[in-house]
């Protein structure tokens, strides 16, 4: 058995309290987002492996403790470092850590508003929306997010996407008004979203509404 399955085992049940806050003596300073990564899918490997691997009791102490539990603090330490790919991270895997779910929740939107804060202009940024939009469906939070970004993003890719999904919210409201600038809002995303993958999809939603009755 390696030694990252053993201190999974060893790990015990979910945290009551949030992570503790790493210190240099407990981390490597100067490890990058991308090579705690590489660590992190080498480690997810050799769990997945491991679960498959072992017997019924075994399986439940695995599943237990996820590697995610070891390498959240770690990402944490990225994160107060100034690395904001490191918060995507944590707020893709904060399900994992055994809070409860309004913890949960309020802990992922309190991740979003630090990207949005912070690193709307980097040039990753679209995956932090992305994630957004995937954990909060739309919702008023969501929305304002999406209004700061368009707000105060010199990222001009990411201000289209950012005007993409909320535009996406927009159209399906009865407010004439509201529609009206959710057209807008979806002209401007494929005016400036450029290659990006969702915009073939702005595309076809122009055009659907383009042939509605009524428009020119």
């Amino acid at each position: 058995m390696s030694s990252l399955v053993l201190a999974l085992l060893l790990a015990g049940g979910a945290p009551s309290a949030a992570p503790p806050v790493p210190t240099s003596a407990t981390f490597r300073t100067l490890e990058s987002f991308e090579e705690l990564t590489k660590e992190f899918d080498a480690a997810v490997a050799e769990w997945r492996q491991a679960v498959k691997n072992a017997d019924r009791e075994g399986r439940k102490a695995l599943r237990d403790n996820p590697p995610a539990k070891q390498f959240y603090p770690r990402y944490e330490a990225l994160a107060s470092a100034g690395e904001g790919q490191a918060l995507i991270w944590m707020a893709e895997n904060i399900r994992d850590m055994g809070f409860g779910k309004p913890e949960r929740e309020a802990r992922t939107n309190e991740l979003f508003e630090k990207l949005v804060t912070g690193y709307a202009n980097e040039a990753w940024f679209g995956d932090a929306l992305t994630l957004i939009d995937r954990r909060n469906k739309g919702n008023d939070f969501a929305l304002g997010l999406y209004e700061r970004v368009i707000e105060s993003s010199s990222n001009k890719p990411s201000v289209a996407y950012a005007s993409y999904l909320l535009r996406k919210v927009l159209l399906n409201t009865s407010d004439p008004e509201q529609v009206a600038r959710g057209e807008k809002l979806l002209e401007d995303a494929i005016a400036n979203g450029g290659e990006a993958s969702w915009v073939a999809m702005a595309r076809k939603s122009f055009g659907a509404i383009s042939l509605k009755p009524g428009r020119p």
